[in-house]
């Protein structure tokens, strides 16, 4: 599985690794809905560091936005926190945020994301 999903305290640590399909994208994000305190937590930290390529387009991000204005409804607080230096991705979080109303940040290290959620109000 090129996704892993662990809970920490109030939010949960997606780690992606080697090539992701859109199919298995949605499910990390269809999994995280799905935790039984999803409507408690307080953020989402995705890290695409060890990702080898992918085939996200930016149409599959348009559904994932469809998915959270859903999942907004339970949960309309939490911080989505995004980590890679690919340009490919990053342009592709930089689609996501023009479509939702969470709050989202991308960054090139763990710490910097840790760093904002820690910030965050």
């Amino acid at each position: 599985m090129p996704f892993h999903i662990a809970k920490e305290g109030s939010g949960v640590y997606k780690l992606f690794t080697g090539f992701v399909t859109t199919a298995e994208f949605l499910q990390s994000i269809f999994e995280m809905h799905s935790q039984l305190d999803y409507d408690q937590l307080r953020y989402s930290i995705n890290d695409f560091r060890e990702v080898q390529g992918h085939s996200i387009r930016p149409a599959d991000v348009d559904l994932a936005s469809l998915i959270s204005l859903k999942a907004r409804a339970v949960n309309p607080e939490i911080l989505i926190a995004v980590i890679s230096c690919d340009p490919g991705i990053t342009d592709l979080v930089r689609h996501f945020a023009d479509r939702t109303v969470y709050r989202l940040g991308c960054f090139a290290s763990l710490e910097e994301a840790r760093r904002w959620i820690d910030a965050a109000p």
